[in-house]
C-alpha cells in the first residue's frame, strides 16, 4: 500500500470496489433523487456481509462525505446502495 490513493470511479450497487488488502481513504455519496435517501454501506469484505466499515445516509438532492482515516480493510471494499439515485465513489490507497 502506497502513500498515493485511487478513486474507484462511480460504484454501482452490489460490486466489490477493491479485492484485498487497502486502506479506505473516504466515501462520497451524491443522491439526485427528489425525494428517497441514499443509503451507502461499504463492507470489509467481497460480499455484502462480515464486517460494515461505512454506512452513510444521504438525503434527497444533496452530497456526503465520510473521511474514514485511512482505516485499513484486510479481505476488501464490497459497496451497496439503495433508496436513491446517484454516485458513489471511494478513495482507496
Amino acid at each position: 500500500m502506497g502513500s498515493g490513493s485511487r478513486s474507484s470511479g462511480s460504484i454501482a450497487t452490489g460490486v466489490t470496489a477493491f479485492s484485498g488488502r487497502c486502506k479506505l481513504v473516504s466515501v462520497h455519496v451524491a443522491n439526485a433523487h427528489g425525494s428517497n435517501p441514499h443509503i451507502v454501506t461499504v463492507y470489509d469484505n467481497t460480499a455484502a456481509s462480515g464486517k460494515v466499515v461505512a454506512l452513510l445516509i444521504c438525503p434527497a438532492q444533496d452530497c456526503r462525505e465520510a473521511d474514514m482515516h485511512s482505516v485499513i480493510c484486510d479481505t476488501g471494499l464490497h459497496v451497496t446502495h439503495a433508496g436513491g439515485t446517484g454516485t458513489v465513489t471511494l478513495e482507496i490507497a
